[in-house]
């Protein structure tokens, strides 16, 4: 299946009717189950937040967000737009797609606080985002729950050393 982005015109009284503004180009036929039966659920994320972050020029030198050492980090109801690298290669000269700049990125925060979590993100929203959408690097104590990452070019989301620990919330039985 490809990925569309569509928008929705209306959603019937029940919830379960959804019409969109034009026809979906492509079929969604969702996965299959453990005995190789298909399950007919498609992934549809809303993309709307309240404020909008994005890059100036996607196309240049794209724009990033970082929190690092004592930063106390909360974000909820955030869209992170084309952002991030400049490109997905490697740099080959200093000031050019820097190394470290990803959509979101949380750089070595300590800790819990008296204020709690060192950091929160919430139900942001990172699209088109380059490398990774949201990097978690040598961080602890954190909460990162019901975030949409959408067409990024890498990781979704990503622990940077492997070493971070108590970042993800995960309620058994409950849908993401």
């Amino acid at each position: 299946s490809w990925w569309e982005k569509p928008r929705i015109a209306s959603i019937n009284s029940t919830g379960f009717l959804v019409t969109l503004t034009v026809p979906l180009a492509y079929d969604h036929l969702g996965g299959k189950d453990t005995q190789g039966g298909e399950f007919r659920n498609c992934h549809v994320a809303n993309l709307t937040r309240g404020v909008v972050i994005r890059s100036e020029n996607p196309a240049g030198t794209r724009g990033h967000c970082m929190a690092t050492h004592h930063a106390h980090l909360s974000l909820a109801g955030v869209h992170f737009d084309s952002m991030g690298r400049t490109r997905w290669d490697i740099p080959t000269e200093i000031g050019v797609n820097q190394i470290g700049r990803y959509a979101l990125h949380v750089h070595h925060l300590m800790g819990m606080s008296a204020m709690g979590p060192s950091f929160r993100l919430e139900g942001n929203a990172i699209d088109r985002a380059r490398k990774f959408g949201i990097a978690i690097h040598a961080s602890h104590y954190g909460l990162v729950k019901g975030n949409v990452v959408t067409f990024a070019e890498g990781s979704g989301i990503m622990l940077e050393d492997g070493s971070e620990t108590e970042v993800f919330h995960y309620e058994v039985g409950k849908t993401y």
